[in-house]
Formats: structure tokens, C-alpha cells, sequence
């Protein structure tokens, strides 16, 4: 999925993949939009990680969205991916070129893309974390 490669060329990665940013075009990829500074992304990351553990047919890649300009930093990304134990990839839309690109109006938000890079489903907060989860459990 080289679109995302290009999309994402400039922007600051953590817990990139040992195959970097290629991955498998057989499956579907979740980006999982939140921030740092967002409470009810705290408690939706917690969820995610859990749940999504023994799913096979996607990948999972955080969209970090900032809501200050600290939040820019990497630094501080980088502290609070590892305070929360978070291990998947996380790319940081330092100038919101991702979230635009998706139409994000808020976060937390899941967008679930397919092998094309075609949007399946786009939801958001918690509600939208559970229609989310039910529909990738469907498509195992």
C-alpha cells in the first residue's frame, strides 16, 4: 500500500514496523485517529489494544492528531506511547494532511480502509469503537 508511503513520507513514525511502512496488501488497514491530550482516546487506546490483538485480517496503524502545538512534539509522543504501553505504529499528522485526507471532523475516530485504500467504514467515539470492532469481526 505504497499510498500510504506517500502520504505519510514526511511524517514522524514510532513502533515502525520491522518491514517498515510496507504492509501486506492482502489485508485491511484501521487507522485508529486519537490524541494524547484526549480523555475519552485514553480510554478508547486501552480498548483498541485489547481488542484487536488476535485479529488477523488487518493492521492497525494511531493516527496521532495534535491538539496544541507541544503535542507536535515527538518527545512528548514518544513518552506517553510508552507510558500507555501502546506497541502498534503510530505516525504523527503534525500538519493534519491524514485526518483531511480521510475527512475526520473529530476523534477519537476509526477509519477501516481496504486493500485500495477505500474507505469501509468511518466511525467515531465509543459507539463508533464498538460498530467498528463488530464489523472487522465479521469480515475474519
Amino acid at each position: 500500500m505504497d499510498l500510504i508511503q506517500t502520504m505519510t513520507k514526511d511524517l514522524p513514525w514510532l513502533n515502525v514496523p520491522k518491514n517498515g511502512h510496507d504492509f501486506p496488501s492482502s489485508n485491511r488497514l484501521l487507522f485508529y485517529f486519537w490524541s494524547i491530550s484526549c480523555p475519552y482516546c485514553s480510554e478508547l487506546t486501552d480498548q483498541l489494544l485489547e481488542e484487536t490483538v488476535n485479529l488477523e485480517t488487518f493492521h492497525v496503524i494511531a493516527v496521532h492528531v495534535p491538539y496544541t502545538v507541544e503535542e507536535k512534539s515527538l518527545e512528548l509522543v514518544k513518552t506517553r506511547v510508552e507510558e500507555k504501553k501502546i506497541t502498534i505504529p503510530v505516525v504523527l499528522d503534525q500538519n493534519y494532511e491524514i485526518v483531511q485526507s480521510f475527512g475526520i471532523q473529530g476523534i477519537p475516530a476509526f477509519c477501516l480502509v481496504n486493500q485500495q485504500m477505500k474507505k469501509e467504514l468511518l466511525t467515531m467515539g465509543e459507539e463508533g469503537f464498538h460498530k467498528m470492532m463488530k464489523k472487522i469481526k465479521q469480515l475474519k
